[in-house]
């Protein structure tokens, strides 16, 4: 008798941690195809947003004539995985005058350290290689825009559509 209720707690233990596997696997698959086509895609959605790693990130930063916006993420971050809509629509709407780009930060853990990135999401506007600013959790669409705008006051006068704000996606 002694022997079937350890039996049944053991069962219950090893189902409770397969369907915690479980779940962290699916979850982790579907983020993946929200943000990327592939395991080889450099791009998210369009082929404005950037994925960099812990080589391509100086470049891409320094280099860039524009201001850049970065999303330090990780795979399985929901909210992180809800923002990436919104910044293809960032990336499209200033096309001209901001370059947005993303960070797996489980991949890269020298940006990670480097950066002090503790949660998820953040994103960061870089100048000249500089961090400018930076914003952390979710933003809803308007938001994020306001908060562009607020960062960077350039682009309400270098944007070609400066008077318009970004269309709904509600």
């Amino acid at each position: 008798m002694k022997g079937k209720p350890l039996k049944r707690k053991k069962v219950l233990i090893a189902t409770t941690t397969l369907a915690l596997v479980a779940t962290v696997v699916v979850t982790w698959g579907i983020a993946n195809l929200r943000l990327g086509d592939t395991p080889e895609s450099r791009t998210f959605g369009t082929k404005k947003v950037i994925q960099v790693d812990d080589k391509s990130f100086a470049t891409e930063i320094s280099e860039s004539h524009d201001p850049v916006l970065v999303m330090f993420h990780a795979p399985w971050c929901q909210p992180c995985t809800r923002m990436m809509p919104l910044l293809n629509t960032i990336a499209t709407h200033y096309e001209s005058t901001l370059k947005v780009v993303v960070v797996d930060c489980e991949g890269n853990e020298f940006l990670r350290q480097k950066y002090s990135i503790h949660r998820y999401p953040i994103i960061a506007v870089f100048q000249n290689g500089v961090e400018v600013n930076r914003h952390t959790g979710e933003m809803v669409q308007h938001e994020l825009d306001l908060w562009v705008r607020s960062v960077l006051p350039m682009l309400a006068f270098d944007s070609p559509n400066s008077t318009d704000t970004l269309p709904s996606t509600q």
